[in-house]
């Protein structure tokens, strides 16, 4: 269920992304220059919006889910290990 729900919202940032770029018109290439695409650059925090049954459900996640996390006890495992990275 985790693996669908992080798709799922893989896929509606990825087509949001995609129906703004698409509105970029870019000049055709003449023969004497080269045009590079456009480059990829991460939207400004607060301007992604999910909202909807999806956006919803996203917000009770973060609000009841990770906000709530002992951040201790979830790092202390990575912190304290003992394991060797050797085979």
């Amino acid at each position: 269920m985790r693996r669908k729900t992080l798709l799922l919202i893989l896929c509606v940032l990825t087509s949001a992304y995609a129906a703004s770029s698409a509105k970029k018109t870019v000049p055709s290439p003449s023969a004497s220059t080269i045009v590079s695409g456009d480059k990829i650059s991460p939207s400004a925090p607060g301007k992604v919006k999910i909202g909807g049954y999806l956006g919803e459900k996203i917000d009770l996640c973060i609000d009841n889910r990770v906000m709530v996390q002992d951040i201790d006890a979830f790092v202390a495992p990575f912190r304290d290990r003992k394991e060797s990275r050797g085979g």
